[in-house]
């Protein structure tokens, strides 16, 4: 999960400093019917970086926990056969 999200979360700070954030946006609530209600900043380094680590970092946590689940619940369910 986390090796299809990252690279889709790392785009954004580029689109940002690119100028591109705002249309993409706008176009993607536009296509969803919803009015854009929200304004896309100036690119910051700092929370470019943090949205990157932080969003990586769950993606990573999330399919830890994933993977562990079913591991565990294949391994409990092989136990009742």
């Amino acid at each position: 999960m986390a090796r299809f999200s990252a690279p889709g979360i790392c785009c954004g700070p580029y689109l940002v400093a690119l100028g591109w954030a705002q249309p993409v946006i706008d176009f993607l609530l536009w296509m969803h019917f919803l009015k854009p209600m929200y304004v896309v900043d100036a690119c910051q380094g700092s929370a470019a970086l943090v949205l990157i680590g932080a969003t990586t970092g769950i993606a990573y946590a999330q399919a830890s926990f994933s993977a562990f689940s079913e591991t565990d619940f294949r391994g409990s369910c092989a136990t009742l056969a």
